[in-house]
């Protein structure tokens, strides 16, 4: 198993600014484990992350920190962008958090892929 990325948080995440991602579902991760970079599943990319901690939340407890590590620089950005992946924001959702530390490759990712 892998996590799925969109190809601007692809870009996030390269860039240092996205470590971590709250997901619906309980990721099948293991700590400690690194994973390839994939924006679906036929793609897999070859940068890696490594899965530092994974643990529950709920949605709307998100603080400013955690935001920041989701790529984001306030709230209302991040809700948007929940709602663009999964069409409604429930703040009383329990979700799961990944964080991950980012394994950039040897070779350079093109903006096309």
């Amino acid at each position: 198993m892998t996590l799925l990325f969109r190809k601007q948080l692809i870009t996030k995440i390269r860039e240092g600014q996205k470590t971590q991602t709250r997901r619906l579902k309980k990721p099948n991760l293991t700590l400690g484990k690194t994973y390839h970079l994939r924006k679906n599943y036929h793609s897999v990319l070859p940068d890696k992350i490594k899965i530092i901690d994974i643990f529950q939340q709920n949605l709307g407890d998100i603080s400013l920190v955690d935001i920041q590590k989701e790529g984001f620089n306030t709230q209302q950005e991040f809700i948007e962008a929940w709602k663009d992946i999964y069409g409604i924001y429930h703040p009383d959702d329990y979700i799961w958090v990944v964080e991950f530390q980012y394994i950039p490759a040897t070779e350079t990712f093109k903006e096309n892929d």
